[in-house]
């Protein structure tokens, strides 16, 4: 089968499917700008290493942790409200590369160290219901 090329598929679609199609594509990155805006800021900070916990603190305190893992050292610092990892004995440094962190639900993972820092926001201790 020959491959097509965009050009060549955008001209056999009828008007109706290209408007179609950009609709799509721009309530697509909308969805993915609107996920992104409506993310509440995270209050606190946990790092678990080989699926245990580790650490768990306030984001807004600043601190540098050194974690121990299969592989070596991970560093993860906390500063500013925000927290990233400084330093990583893996050998890609992915998770050193991934940037700075702070909203409820950012995770940064270094899987061959298996490292998890994750951001939560704070818990409501409001009760929604009881049942009984």
């Amino acid at each position: 089968m020959k491959q097509q090329t965009f050009q060549q598929i955008w001209q056999v679609l009828t008007p109706s499917d290209r408007v179609l199609y950009i609709v799509v594509v721009v309530l697509g990155i909308f969805s993915l700008w609107l996920v992104q805006a409506v993310k509440k800021a995270g209050s606190e900070i946990i790092i678990e290493v080989e699926g245990k916990e580790f650490f768990r603190d306030s984001i807004a305190s600043d601190n540098r942790i050194v974690v121990n893992g299969p592989i070596g050292k991970t560093i993860v610092v906390i500063a500013d409200g925000k927290v990233w990892v400084e330093y990583s004995d893996c050998p890609h440094k992915i998770c050193v590369k991934s940037g700075k962190i702070h909203r409820a639900g950012d995770v940064i993972v270094c899987v061959p160290n298996k490292v998890v820092v994750q951001i939560r926001a704070k818990r409501e201790t409001k009760v929604d219901a009881v049942i009984g």
